[in-house]
């Protein structure tokens, strides 16, 4: 999307396609640890529009991303739990239109932390490790830093809940360059329930990212990327009101003020409604 971490900016929308796949599970042992596998398998197509602007023939972002892992979760006593999180990322394009070496990667976090209930509104969690990842070209620069993330929540009612989030970690570039960016972001949401079935949401998000220059071969393409500091920032509101038991009704408005490659600062502001069926 044009507000993300490095991505492009064009005059236009362009079309895409996604398919995706989602597993995930959650396996309790008869002892204190909770054991939580994911699989997740996502296929990205571009549409090309006409003309002779490169910037429009956007094939080039075709790819397949396949992520797995696992968490688990030892609890050590009542509102006290132990993390470990493993997590693989492989990302295959399926079109090199630029004749550039493969843009394909393999990635991988790992990550441990603490989950802490204190006593009274108030809990908290740590969460720190290594974040890599490495292309199949060695033309490509690997990229690592380690990951932290600290999460603060304040429940002051059964009603009412409010989180701040701050971390720090690689969120690859949004054009599919091979150039990702190292961010950090502090995000606050605040979450109330109104009534039985409606709850109101409101939240802002800040996110700093910095990251390198992308190698020469890539000039007069569009993954040349020419920005190595980006500030982004958004505000958004909204409400989930569950109609009956098994359809609900989902709104939020999004405002987003950020930079993108070749750009100044725009706003961009986002309405949507979603009705969602569960059995």
């Amino acid at each position: 999307m044009p507000f993300d971490l490095g991505a492009l900016a064009a005059n236009r929308p362009i079309p895409y396609f996604i398919q995706d796949l989602a597993l995930d599970d959650r396996i309790e042992t008869h002892g204190k640890l909770s054991i939580i596998p994911n699989f997740d398998l996502k296929r990205f197509q571009f549409a090309d529009l006409g003309g002779n602007d490169i910037y429009l023939q956007q094939s080039y972002r075709n790819r397949v991303l396949f992520s797995e892992g696992v968490g688990l979760r030892y609890s050590m006593a009542e509102g006290s739990d132990l993390l470990m999180i493993a997590q693989g990322v492989e990302i295959r394009y399926s079109n090199n239109r630029f004749n550039l070496p493969s843009r394909n990667s393999n990635g991988f976090s790992a990550l441990a932390g603490y989950d802490y209930k204190m006593p009274g509104p108030f809990s908290v969690r740590v969460l720190g490790g290594y974040q890599g990842r490495i292309y199949a070209a060695s033309a490509y620069k690997a990229l690592n830093t380690f990951y932290v993330e600290l999460r603060g929540t304040w429940t002051p009612t059964h009603l009412t809940r409010v989180s701040l989030t701050v971390s720090r970690g690689i969120a690859d570039s949004a054009f599919e360059s091979v150039v990702g960016f190292v961010y950090t972001s502090a995000a606050l949401d605040i979450r109330h329930a109104y009534s039985r079935n409606l709850v109101l949401h409101a939240g802002a998000q800040i996110q700093q990212g910095r990251g390198g220059g992308t190698p020469a071969i890539f000039e007069h393409t569009p993954l040349y990327q020419v920005m190595t500091s980006q500030l982004n920032a958004d505000f958004n509101v909204g409400f989930d009101w569950a109609l009956d038991r098994n359809f609900s009704l989902e709104a939020s408005n999004i405002y987003r003020n950020a930079n993108a490659v070749g750009t100044e600062r725009y706003s961009i502001d986002t309405a949507v409604i979603s009705i969602k069926y569960q059995l």
